[in-house]
């Protein structure tokens, strides 16, 4: 698989037109017009390109500068993302994603580089859960104030009266608000043995309505390869306990 970061002021009307039937695919109550204004006001847009270079995946980022009583902090904001289903599981876009928060970690390697994710979906939620170390809301531990003030201040700036901070919780206009489709991110009774996807459903009760969850994640220089190291050991774990548990031939 190939991917590649191009500035949305460069997609092409064509790209444009299958990002959004992408989006239809795997959401209810998608307005083109809400997703292009959400596209635009995005600088960056992670394309994942097929075999013939179509368009399988995207995601959309937004940077910019912010300032708390107590730090200055860059902060990366993930805006719409889908990935066609045939490509679920594929870590290609992930990578991508990685690969740009080490250039902004790079350029500003002596301020706190925060990515801002909001989840109304558990796969999202595990999406960040599992790949960075510094990340909130979690199940293990309380969200120290810290870190509420840096998740207060940006989506209090983004959502206005939208987001709770009480709750950290955004609900948009019903009117407005995209939702999964039901088979997209059902939780099933199984999975709710994770402790990560029990904790997020409990924390955000109506994600079926398309409220979000408000999530912050620390970047550092390791996550990239910590991520990298991960998808190694589970491409080599099967064939280590294939060959650990396989008989010695007979001489």
């Amino acid at each position: 698989m190939r991917t590649k970061i191009v500035p949305t002021s460069q997609l092409k009307e064509n790209e444009i037109k299958i990002m959004f039937d992408l989006m239809c695919q795997y959401y209810e109550k998608v307005s083109e017009q809400t997703f292009r204004a959400d596209l635009f006001e995005k600088q960056k847009a992670i394309l994942l390109l097929g075999p013939a270079g179509e368009i399988q995946g995207f995601s959309t980022i937004l940077q910019s500068s912010m300032k708390t009583r107590g730090e200055d902090f860059i902060a990366l904001y993930s805006g719409d993302t889908v990935l066609n289903r045939e490509y679920w599981g594929n870590g290609a876009l992930a990578m991508a994603f990685g690969r740009y928060l080490m250039h902004v970690k790079l350029q500003n390697p002596f301020t706190n580089v925060y990515w801002f994710l909001i989840s109304k979906g558990y796969k999202t939620y595990l999406l960040m859960t599992n790949n960075f170390p510094t990340h909130f809301p979690r199940y293990e531990k309380a969200t120290p104030k810290s870190y509420e003030e840096v998740m207060d201040t940006f989506y209090m700036s983004r959502f206005d009266s939208c987001y709770s901070a009480n709750e950290k919780l955004i609900r948009f206009d019903k009117n407005k608000s995209s939702y999964l489709k039901s088979y997209v991110a059902e939780i099933a009774e199984e999975l709710r043995k994770n402790p990560r996807i029990a904790y997020f459903e409990k924390k955000n009760p109506e994600w079926a309505q398309g409220v979000e969850l408000a999530c912050v994640a620390k970047v550092s220089f390791w996550i990239p390869l910590r991520y990298v190291l991960k998808r190694i050991l589970k491409f080599f774990k099967p064939r280590i306990r294939s060959s650990l548990g396989a008989k010695p031939k007979a001489l």
